[in-house]
């Protein structure tokens, strides 16, 4: 289970940095890996409180970006 999960997690930042090389070519596809680690460790260490706070922010963010597209077809 836990080999699975570090290669998912692998998996994701990679496609993470392919994504952003699409829209940015001309930055590294190593620094948005980076910086992507760096937010979800930065996410980990913060309270419980906290944590709770930015997913519901996060999700509001998701809901919207669905319903844009709904719309906008």
């Amino acid at each position: 289970y836990v080999f699975e999960m570090v290669i998912v997690a692998i998996a994701d930042v990679t496609a993470f940095g392919i994504y952003m090389g699409f829209w940015y070519p001309d930055v590294p596809r190593w620094i948005w890996i980076l910086s992507l680690i760096m937010f979800l460790g930065a996410i980990n260490l913060i309270h419980v409180k906290v944590f709770g706070e930015l997913e519901f922010w996060l999700s509001i963010v998701k809901v919207s970006a669905i319903v844009a597209m709904i719309l906008g077809g």
